[in-house]
C-alpha cells in the first residue's frame, strides 16, 4: 500500500468513539429469561473511530474528529487510544460518556444496546481547531445526525465544503429528521448504507426500488452493502455490483464502518469505483473474521495469509 505525498488534502472523520461492550449470548433474551454468556470483552469502538482506524491501515492522511467524556467509559476510551496511539483533535467533553452494548449470537449477527453520552454531542466553538484546514472529503454518521447537535456538524460542513461527503445513515436511519435529511443530500453525498437500511427507509421491496427511491431525494450517490455478495454502486448514470470478498464470520461489529473506511481511502487515492469497492469489500470481510471492530495490523496481514487473492489485489493499492 502506498501512501500519497503529504500534500494532498486530508480525510475529516467526524464522529463517536466508544466502549464497545461485546457480549457473547448464545441467544438473543426475552423478557424473564436468565443467560449464562459465552464471553464479555470490551475494545474501543463508535463508527467514526472505526472507519478512521481502517482509513489510517489502507495508507490515507485521515483526521478523527471525535469527542471524548468523562466517567469510567470516557477514561476507558482515552486508555485505549492511548495505546493505539489515535489522536483526536476534538477538545474534551464535560458530559459523561456512555457505551455501548453488543449481544453477538452464535450467527455472529450483532444486537446493539446503547447508551449515549458525550461522544454524540458537539458543541459550536469546537470547531475552531478545524477552521484553518480544507479536507478531501468527510464522514460522518447518522448517530451523530439524529442527536440534537446533528445540525452543529451539518453547519460546519455546510460553511466548509468538502469535495466529497459520506454519510453512514446505520440502522437508526428512520429516526433522523427529514429536514436534516434534507440538509445532507443538499451536499451531494455519498450514502453508504446495508440494504436493509435501504429498504426500511424507502419502503421498498428490492434493491432496485429502493435505489430508485434514494436517488429521487436529490444529487447523491449509493453505496449497498450486500454481506457475503458483496456491494452495489448506483447514481444518476450508473449502476453495478462487485462481488463479495469470501471470510470467515466472528461477528459483524463495524462491518459497514470499516467498509466506508476502506472506500475512502481508496477514493482518497484516486482509484475508481469498481476498484474502490473492491477495496471496501476486503476490509470489510477482514473486520468480520475478527471479534469486534478492532482489526490490528497483525490481524490483517494474518487474514491476508488465508486470503492470497486479496493480498495480490492490495499489492498495487
Amino acid at each position: 500500500m502506498h501512501p500519497h505525498p503529504p500534500h494532498r488534502q486530508r480525510i475529516l472523520f467526524i464522529g463517536s468513539s466508544v466502549a464497545d461492550v461485546i457480549l457473547q449470548t448464545p441467544a438473543l433474551p426475552v423478557t424473564g429469561d436468565d443467560i449464562n454468556l459465552t464471553s464479555q470483552t470490551a475494545v474501543l469502538g463508535g463508527c467514526a473511530c472505526n472507519a478512521y482506524r481502517i482509513s489510517r491501515m489502507a495508507g490515507a492522511d485521515a483526521v478523527l474528529f471525535s469527542p471524548v467524556g468523562q466517567g469510567i467509559w470516557g477514561d476507558f476510551v482515552r486508555q485505549q487510544m492511548a495505546q493505539e496511539k489515535i489522536v483526536t483533535l476534538c477538545p474534551s467533553s464535560e458530559e459523561i460518556n456512555g457505551c455501548c452494548y453488543c449481544l453477538v449470537e452464535p450467527s455472529g449477527e450483532r444486537t446493539f444496546l446503547c447508551d449515549h453520552g458525550a461522544e454524540y454531542h458537539f458543541l459550536p466553538s469546537w470547531f475552531d481547531v478545524l477552521e484553518d484546514e480544507v479536507f478531501h472529503s468527510a464522514f460522518i454518521c447518522g448517530l451523530e445526525m439524529e442527536a440534537p447537535t446533528g445540525s452543529v456538524i451539518l453547519d460546519y460542513l455546510e460553511q466548509h465544503p468538502v469535495s466529497q461527503l459520506y454519510f453512514a445513515p446505520g440502522p437508526r436511519i428512520l429516526h433522523i429528521h427529514p429536514k436534516t435529511m434534507a440538509r445532507i443530500i443538499q451536499m451531494n453525498p455519498v450514502i453508504h448504507m446495508n440494504l436493509a437500511e435501504l429498504l426500511s427507509f424507502t419502503l421498498s421491496t428490492s434493491l432496485t426500488q429502493g435505489i430508485d427511491q434514494m436517488l429521487s431525494l436529490g444529487e447523491c450517490s449509493l453505496v449497498i452493502t450486500l454481506g457475503s455478495d458483496g456491494a452495489y454502486f448506483a447514481d444518476s448514470s450508473h449502476r453495478f455490483q462487485i462481488p463479495g470478498t469470501m471470510t470467515e464470520v466472528a461477528d459483524t461489529i463495524g462491518a459497514g464502518d470499516a467498509h466506508a473506511g476502506g472506500l475512502m481511502a481508496a477514493r482518497w487515492k484516486g482509484l475508481d469505483w469498481d476498484s474502490s469497492l473492491s477495496i471496501a469489500n476486503i476490509f470489510g470481510a477482514a473486520v468480520v473474521s475478527v471479534p469486534g471492530a478492532k482489526l490490528s495490523s497483525a490481524q490483517f496481514q494474518s487474514w491476508l495469509l488465508r486470503h492470497p487473492d486479496s493480498e495480490k489485489e492490495l499489492t498495487d493499492f
